[in-house]
């Protein structure tokens, strides 16, 4: 997983560098908000309420965490998307 946020991180740097790939820099964007909500170890926030909540003794596998996160960003995403485009369209 920290390879894989270092490649990002490097990759992300140099297409910011190159204006002709700034669109691609914007998917990318996407990506990592979507991987964010998506999976527990994707945002400190996520992180943090895991623990508070196996310190209460609950314990919460990723399936579970999917199971509600995923419809989550997805209506994250669906409303950012659609206030983007009534804005600036």
């Amino acid at each position: 997983m920290i390879f894989a946020v270092i490649l990002f991180a490097i990759t992300y740097t140099l297409l910011l560098i190159f204006p002709k790939y700034r669109a691609y820099t914007a998917m990318a964007s996407a990506a990592v908000f979507v991987i964010t909500g998506i999976l527990p170890i994707g945002a400190s926030a996520n992180i943090a309420g895991l623990g508070i909540l196996r310190k209460e003794g609950y314990e919460v596998k990723p399936l579970q965490f999917m199971k509600i996160s995923v419809p989550f960003t997805i209506i994250a995403v669906l409303s950012g998307y659609i206030l983007v485009w009534l804005i600036w369209s």
